[in-house]
């Protein structure tokens, strides 16, 4: 099982720090298939990503753990700073 997700300026710390993220991924065994930006246009500060998950259970128990994880919070709060 595979799910695309697309991070933009709500979330600065994704899009300019991809191996921040794939650290903090990892420690919660989210896996990447894949990330790219586009290089011009409007879409340029869009980071989008692919995720493989082995099924639906996988996904949500990963991204629980990851959208709970204080580092995480903490990260988010330095993008907006």
């Amino acid at each position: 099982m595979f799910s695309m997700g697309l991070v933009g300026e709500a979330n600065g710390w994704c899009a300019s720090d991809p191996a921040g993220r794939a650290k903090l991924w990892d420690k919660h065994n989210i896996r990447q298939v894949a990330f790219w930006t586009t290089v011009i246009g409007e879409d340029n500060q869009l980071l989008y990503y692919v995720l493989e998950w082995k099924d639906l259970a996988e996904r949500e128990r990963a991204w629980a753990s990851f959208q709970g994880d204080p580092e995480w919070h903490k990260e988010i709060g330095r993008a907006h700073v």
